[in-house]
């Protein structure tokens, strides 16, 4: 433990708050060593054993450096516990909204699609980045990781874009077939 760091978890947010960058790291380190098996298991329980249970109990950790100003004080496992199970709600709704898209446009993976006339001057009517992961996605055929590297941003992030450029572009399509 660094100079004026004490052993339990109110120090430990507290030198994530106040301290050095040094100590702050070093704060957050004991942290997840003392509380990340915890959190992960309950991610891994609420989220039905999905890998993604790590990257939410990293996230769950970013969360509370970022936010240790405002830790109470006592055990931290409750808090952090409640920060997980926010992220993992957030988590499933987001899948829940994906699956409810991905069903509403399903396309095989391996059929990219030539635009047509409509379809195009629609695409040019959607934000540049979003109108670039859904020409990616869907007329060029790949893989939301494939957007992600091509694009040079997070798996997450490309999803995003797609899916918000798949609903806009349903949308835009929707309206003009009740004109």
């Amino acid at each position: 433990m660094g100079r004026g760091m004490s052993n339990h978890d109110g120090g430990l947010f507290r030198a994530m708050a106040h301290g050095t960058q040094a100590e702050a790291r070093e704060a957050l380190a004991t942290l997840f060593g003392r509380h990340a098996p915890d959190v992960t298991r309950f991610l891994r329980r609420m989220l039905g054993n999905d890998p993604m249970a790590e990257d939410l109990t990293h996230d769950t950790f970013l969360t509370a450096a970022r936010n240790a100003a405002a830790f109470q004080g006592g055990d931290a496992r409750p808090w952090l516990l409640t920060l997980a199970a926010r992220r993992a709600t957030d988590e499933l709704r987001s899948r829940r909204r994906r699956a409810r898209r991905e069903h509403t446009v399903s396309r095989p993976e391996s059929a990219p699609v030539q635009p047509d006339g409509e379809l195009e001057s629609t695409l040019a009517t959607l934000p540049a980045r979003e109108r670039a992961a859904v020409e990616l996605r869907i007329v060029d055929g790949l893989t939301h990781a494939q957007v992600a590297r091509v694009l040079g941003v997070s798996l997450r992030t490309a999803k995003s874009w797609s899916s918000d450029g798949l609903e806009r572009l349903r949308r835009t399509l929707g309206e003009e077939q009740d004109a």
